[in-house]
């Protein structure tokens, strides 16, 4: 997770909106500064808890205001998911996407 939000605050855009959702029981560590400086909000929820988090993040994705691509740090072909679970248990990634296709390499990973 940690590897996650340094990326995220390196490219934070002025009054950027992050989204964290999640029920890993740690917490991130976050440079709040970073959030300040460019009027940026950080919205949270613990996951499947209601509220209507994962409509309300669906239409976020849809409408282009949350961004997909750069989260998914780590691609794999269906035949290596394996290997994509026992990446994804390190939790050092930010998210990893299981293809049927050919995988393609995330640029800078």
């Amino acid at each position: 997770m940690g590897a996650t939000y340094l990326i995220i605050e390196d490219s934070l855009s002025e009054r950027a909106n992050v989204v964290h959702i999640n029920n890993a029981g740690l917490n991130p560590e976050i440079v709040l500064r970073k959030y300040q400086v460019n009027s940026a909000q950080l919205y949270g929820s613990g996951g499947h808890t209601g509220h209507q988090v994962s409509p309300r993040t669906i239409r976020l994705v849809a409408s282009g205001q949350l961004d997909n691509p750069p989260m998914i740090t780590s691609t794999y072909n269906l035949g290596n998911t394996d290997e994509a679970v026992a990446q994804v248990a390190k939790r050092v990634d930010g998210k990893a996407f299981v293809q049927m296709r050919k995988a393609k390499k995330v640029a800078g990973v």
